[in-house]
């Protein structure tokens, strides 16, 4: 039963480490490949980007980019104001509760996020054309599973045992 544990640790070290080395270099080189000039237009920031398309994907408050991106709630707050300044993003109170700002992303902020995702997808699907069907498979069934793992709470799964 100790073999079976130990073999089990080495391979869950042999895949974390694989996480680790594989998924930042991938974004790094998405990122890297970025078209220069869709991202230092106008003071556009890698930042500012990470920021706008998380308002694209539904974060409608400062303090629901600052929880989703882990980033504090003032620096936040100067990123959006860039935003706003460039037009990218537009701030309306919330009629329910005046206190409330909610953010949206304008048509030329939608315009920058479909340019820059544009982009990363022909990144990446110049490096994934090379691969078989069976490759491709693969590599989908691997990231679902590794997504489905991490959609779990393992946390407040063990402490429900």
């Amino acid at each position: 039963m100790e073999e079976k544990s130990l073999k089990n640790s080495e391979r869950l070290m042999e895949c974390q480490k694989a996480i680790w080395d594989t998924l930042p270099f991938i974004i790094h080189k998405a990122k890297s490949s970025t078209d220069r000039e869709i991202i230092f237009e106008k003071n556009f920031t890698p930042a500012m980007f990470h920021i706008l398309r998380n308002i694209h994907h539904g974060q409608e408050t400062i303090s629901d980019l600052a929880s989703c991106t882990q980033v504090s709630l003032p620096a936040v707050s100067r990123q959006v104001d860039s935003l706003v300044n460039l037009g990218l993003v537009t701030r309306e109170r919330d009629p329910q509760n005046r206190r409330r700002i909610i953010l949206e992303i304008s048509e030329l902020g939608e315009e920058k996020v479909r340019r820059l995702m544009e982009n990363n997808q022909r990144f990446i699907a110049r490096h994934l054309s090379r691969l078989t069907d069976e490759e491709l498979d693969t590599i989908i069934e691997g990231l679902k599973l590794l997504r489905s793992i991490f959609d779990e709470d393992p946390i407040k799964d063990s402490d429900e045992n």
